[in-house]
């Protein structure tokens, strides 16, 4: 079995790729006896990491050929810093990849903010060393100026906020600020203005009334078509992990780019954009729709076109559109969301 060269000439590109907390990959040759939990144990990562960096869709790996691994370096230099108290989450990080390169765990990490899930956000500041936050659940600045305005009839958002923290710091309930705001669930995000006081918002979560948008998205502030339009323009991108440009996107990032391209809307990962749309049961054009790939939960993304079709930055074609009813990715489908 040999690779073509046009393969083994996309693995040697995507050494380049830059993913997690700034750590980056390199290409090595698989020697004779190596496997790929070896391999995994030490460079310190994960066989599922190993697999997805280069594309492999069993254990099985051959000497002589060339194989994508996290870079020494880059970890050795990481590892150095993480004696800071605080760190600021980056495109393409997980959790487990800051506490791992903390020297910590991720229970720790959600101890220490407070955080009742795995889900965390591109610029927010976590906390990795000290004492469990006493309130918002995030980082220091969010809990000083939660409790400096808890007699406002407003409050905007910080990273690492939550329901619960910004509750207590106002001296009021959850379900209270959720009433006041027309919230359906407890996720909110940095930015968000909530009201604290006053009459419950008659609006669904804030978000404007109804009526706007296009057709197909009564309660949208997109124009699908534009959307749509956009992000066909860009077929033919490169992929690479955490990048959010023309010159190259991973699945959130090409998100991010295009809706970006008419509001302004936070980076987040493929599970935060999850968790911040409106679940529906099925998809229209410009809806969002999400699949379950290299781990469990929502881990890639693409904006539905009609017809079984999607368009999505993928990790072997980048921008490309898809069909959701191929054996790939049937399978692996989790559900459709829209932004309101």
């Amino acid at each position: 079995m040999k690779k073509t060269a046009s393969a083994i000439a996309t693995m040697g590109l995507l050494g380049t790729i830059t993913f997690g907390a700034s750590a980056s990959a390199k290409t090595i040759t698989i020697q004779h006896g190596d496997t790929l939990s070896g391999l995994a144990k030490q460079y310190h990562t994960t066989v599922s990491h190993l697999k997805t960096l280069n594309h492999l869709n069993s254990d099985v790996i051959y000497a002589g050929r060339p194989l994508i691994v996290p870079d020494g370096k880059a970890d050795a230099s990481q590892s150095a810093s993480s004696g800071s108290s605080t760190y600021t989450v980056k495109p393409g990080d997980t959790l487990w990849g800051i506490a791992k390169s903390h020297g910590t765990t991720v229970n720790k990490i959600k101890s220490l903010n407070g955080l009742k899930s795995d889900t965390i956000y591109v610029g927010q500041r976590l906390k990795v060393s000290g004492k469990p936050s006493q309130s918002t659940g995030g980082s220091s600045s969010g809990s000083s100026s939660g409790s400096s305005s808890a007699n406002s009839s407003t409050y905007t958002v910080k990273p690492g906020d939550t329901l619960w923290g910004i509750a207590k710091s106002h001296g009021t309930t959850v379900d209270k600020i959720k009433s006041l705001n027309g919230l359906k669930s407890d996720t909110i995000y940095v930015g968000q203005r909530l009201k604290m006081s006053g009459s419950p918002s008659q609006s669904n979560g804030g978000t404007g009334s109804q009526g706007q948008g296009n057709s197909h998205h009564a309660s949208t502030s997109l124009n699908v078509n534009q959307l749509i339009s956009d992000a066909k323009a860009l077929i033919g991108t490169p992929y690479q992990w955490g990048g959010s440009t023309p010159s190259a996107f991973d699945c959130s990032g090409f998100i991010y780019y295009v809706i970006n391209k008419q509001i302004s809307y936070p980076r987040l990962s493929v599970a935060g954009y999850w968790d911040r749309m409106e679940s529906i049961s099925s998809p229209q054009p410009g809806d969002f729709v999400y699949f379950q790939t290299y781990k469990i939960g929502p881990s890639h993304m693409g904006i539905y076109l009609g017809n079984g079709k999607f368009i999505n930055a993928g990790s072997s074609r980048g921008v490309e559109i898809s069909d959701m009813n191929n054996p790939y990715w049937k399978p692996r489908y989790l559900g459709a969301k829209r932004l309101t």
